[in-house]
């Protein structure tokens, strides 16, 4: 069983960049994030926020600013992507935005 809020240095290197952490208690990782580049700032973040064990939420800074670059959001549960944003110049606000609520797509 996972210990909540554990933190890893999966790659050795003597940085924890990774932290892990099971919300519900039930074995499974609800929250997941990673500074891979070392830079104080995460470069992504996946969340489980329905608890049906699965990720529904993602997040990352490709550029390091500490900013979150690109979000996506599975509403319902059925593994598509309902949500998409993308800070395309790096000014901290979402430029692209695609909504498919409906799944019509």
């Amino acid at each position: 069983m996972m210990a909540d809020g554990e933190y890893a240095d999966l790659d050795g290197d003597g940085y924890e960049e990774s932290y892990i952490e099971d919300t519900d208690d039930d074995g499974y990782a609800d929250f997941v994030s990673s500074d891979a580049d070392g830079d104080g700032y995460d470069d992504f973040a996946m969340a489980d926020t329905t608890g049906d064990g699965n990720f529904d939420t993602a997040v990352a800074d490709y550029d390091g600013d500490g900013y979150v670059d690109t979000v996506g959001v599975d509403y319902d549960g059925d593994g598509d992507l309902d949500t998409f944003g993308e800070d395309t110049d790096g000014d901290g606000d979402i430029d692209v935005y695609v909504d498919d609520i409906d799944d019509d797509f």
